[in-house]
């Protein structure tokens, strides 16, 4: 269902920003720990997602994770409009 999707980007989105911000900590171990955080975010983005966002849009926001905000933003855009296009499907 759509209303799940959405919930489930709404919290792939929390989760992202805490972990970018924690990047900018001082602790190098919390920094490793937060990039691996993000890669497993930003996997699990594309795994599900895979229909909105292309394989180089993924190997950017590896790379830039902020970028990965503007895809679940986008993603969630997208499965709003679908949802309200078609009720039944939420």
């Amino acid at each position: 269902m759509i209303k799940d999707k959405l919930s489930e980007l709404k919290s792939l989105r929390i989760a992202l920003c805490f972990t970018i911000s924690s990047m900018g900590c001082a602790d190098l171990g919390s920094a490793i720990i937060a990039s691996a955080e993000l890669e497993e975010i930003i996997g699990t983005l594309y795994e599900n997602y895979s229909d909105f966002i292309t394989f180089d849009e993924y190997q950017k926001a590896l790379q830039e994770p902020e970028f990965a905000v503007i895809l679940i933003d986008r993603t969630i855009n997208i499965l709003s409009r679908e949802g309200s296009n078609n009720p039944s499907a939420v």
